[in-house]
């Protein structure tokens, strides 16, 4: 077997780990979650690795492009076993009984908002740029529930972060839009 073709099936048995971490069972399982154009490639692939594996000849050689997909397609096999907990952040947040001119200064480092909990660290809402405007309209001095904004999403730490990259989320416990704060994914 050529240079190329060992690279190959190296980058293929890592893709087949890839796939068992993320609980699938197996390539054609795999093959099947993704859209029709890459399916196209990973059957090459798959057809390729299986007349590699059994044939001891030459006849078919991988390209570098097709070890390169299988690569990406490990990658993508590996987001799938990531959670949103494993990629959010813990911001500090804000505590509902601090003053809005207090919780402004701290807004402009985060200019989405900081996340306010009650003293149990049930989110009540994010403190914003339009909160500042509606606790002045109001006359409001402190941190109350409605100057805070409730315009956001929210998912739960356990679902794959493949279903939610990209967005920008509060993470709480149960996924609740004022459930137990644990952090933002953005």
């Amino acid at each position: 077997m050529s240079a190329k073709s060992d690279r190959f099936i190296s980058a293929y048995k890592e893709l087949e780990d890839a796939v068992g971490t993320a609980g699938m069972d197996g390539i054609y399982s795999f093959e099947q979650s993704l859209d029709q154009t890459l399916q196209k490639k990973m059957q090459l692939c798959r057809l390729t690795r299986n007349f590699l594996q059994h044939e001891n000849d030459t006849f078919i050689e991988p390209s570098a492009e097709m070890t390169e997909f299988v690569k990406k397609m490990t990658k993508e096999a590996l987001a799938r076993t990531q959670k949103a907990k494993d990629a959010m952040k813990r911001v500090t947040p804000l505590n509902c009984s601090i003053k809005v001119k207090e919780a402004a200064g701290k807004t402009v480092k985060s200019p989405s908002g900081v996340p306010v909990v009650d003293d149990e660290g049930t989110l009540l809402g994010i403190f914003d740029s339009f909160s500042v405007c509606r606790a002045v309209e109001s006359g409001i001095s402190a941190i109350k529930p409605e100057i805070l904004s409730q315009d956001y999403g929210t998912c739960a730490p356990d679902i794959p972060y493949d279903k939610v990259c990209g967005q920008h989320l509060i993470v709480t416990q149960d996924g609740n839009k004022h459930g137990k704060y644990k952090g933002v994914l953005s």
